[in-house]
């Protein structure tokens, strides 16, 4: 094998995929544009759609409102609340149809239970799947609270009890995580899961085009033809496909990360900042590495085997959807890297890089991942190897 070979093949087959269009867009426009555009764009979204549902006048329905005339008259008051007449077996259906919003019903002589000093219950009817519903719920239950509040002060207050008294311990909280340990816990959910997958989509394209593309032009068989062996082929469009799949993880886990803290800022929720540690960035390139060399040794395999594109595009589509399940892992709560979970390929990287987001470096187990990421690379490579040594498979018609 003639280094020097290689190198030439790689630089032929880069210049092919900064030549295509589609490869360009996967590669470039979706990480840098596409994703920052979406995560913002969700945000303010969500945030514009909360503040039009807090201001806007929401309708309600009260039931046997005769039994708490004081606080029907206390709501009709509030004027983001409008009373509309329901039937009573009508109310699920009219919460499910959005003609209302939520709905009270009142127990028998709730007021005249009160006023002698007994308790009972009321009962909030609304549908916690929707945005608009849920936040009439919460003022509701706020006003009634309140209500319920100042019917314990008349008590205490015909006792001549100070509230004090009820209340002798306050419990009080003190977030001791630094905005840094909150942003990284924010960003250590989905930064391993966007790593893998662009990962695995930045390589999909090229791989396609440097093999059933080429079948396709009729470009393949002169590569074929010229004087150099099928590893030397291989590894050139190996390292082409490599260094795709690691240009576009960098450039859409930046986009990604900035785009999804400021929207966290913007939120106004928590102010979370975030910085990588030089361990954390080794960690994420030591356990990456390998994963992305098997990527590339796979897709190339699997491309190969196309007559066509669009063929090869329907082979590697199956490949996505058993990437981002064990992606998802990284959502889960709970879920930790071990040391049985440091050989299962992408479980492992994906739990590794969480954990290093997080300030965990369990070294032991991150040698493990890497040891296990680097013979599945291994494996990719060979398999890429093999499926240009064979006729058969390049020449498939």
């Amino acid at each position: 094998m003639n280094l020097k070979k290689v190198k030439i093949v790689f630089f032929k087959e880069m210049l092919d995929i900064l030549r295509d269009r589609r490869t360009i867009i996967s590669m470039l426009l979706v990480p840098l544009l596409v994703f920052p555009i979406l995560t913002m764009g969700f945000t303010s979204l969500i945030l514009s759609q909360a503040k039009k549902a807090e201001k806007q006048t929401h309708k309600i329905a009260l039931l046997q409102e005769q039994n708490a005339p004081g606080l029907t008259e206390i709501i009709k008051k509030i004027p983001t609340l409008e009373l509309v007449k329901i039937p009573s077996d009508s109310i699920q259906s009219a919460i499910n149809n959005k003609t209302i919003r939520a709905a009270i019903k009142f127990p028998e002589n709730l007021e005249t239970k009160l006023q002698n000093e007994e308790n009972d219950s009321v009962l909030i009817y609304y549908d916690q799947t929707e945005m608009k519903s849920a936040i009439v719920y919460t003022k509701l239950k706020e006003l009634l609270k309140t209500y319920a509040d100042s019917v314990t002060d008349l008590r205490l207050l015909k006792r001549k009890i100070d509230r004090k008294l009820l209340s002798p311990l306050k419990i009080k909280a003190e977030n001791v995580a630094s905005p840094k340990k909150v942003g990284g816990f924010f960003i250590s959910m989905f930064l391993p899961y966007i790593l893998v997958l662009l990962a695995l989509q930045g390589g999909m394209y090229p791989a396609i085009d440097l093999t059933a593309g080429e079948k396709e032009r009729g470009t393949l068989e002169t590569i074929l033809v010229s004087p150099l062996s099928r590893l030397e082929i291989s590894l050139g469009k190996f390292f082409a496909v490599l260094t795709a799949t690691v240009v576009t993880a960098i450039l859409g886990t930046t986009s990604m990360t900035v785009s999804s803290l400021l929207g966290i800022a913007k939120g106004g929720e928590m102010q979370a900042a975030f910085s990588m540690s030089p361990e954390a960035g080794l960690v994420i390139l030591v356990l990456m590495l390998p994963l992305c060399c098997f990527f590339a040794g796979i897709l190339l395999a699997i491309a190969l085997l196309a007559k066509s594109y669009k063929e090869a595009q329907s082979y590697l589509t199956p490949l996505m959807f058993l990437v981002i399940f064990p992606a998802m892992i990284s959502f889960m709560p709970g879920f930790e890297l071990s040391t049985k979970v440091a050989f299962i390929p992408i479980v492992s990287t994906v739990m590794g890089i969480k954990e290093a987001l997080l300030g965990n470096f369990h070294w032991g187990k991150i040698w493990i991942t890497f040891v296990s990421n680097c013979v599945f690379a291994s494996f990719g490579i060979i398999v890429a190897k093999r499926a240009f040594e064979k006729e058969s498979v390049i020449f498939r018609v």
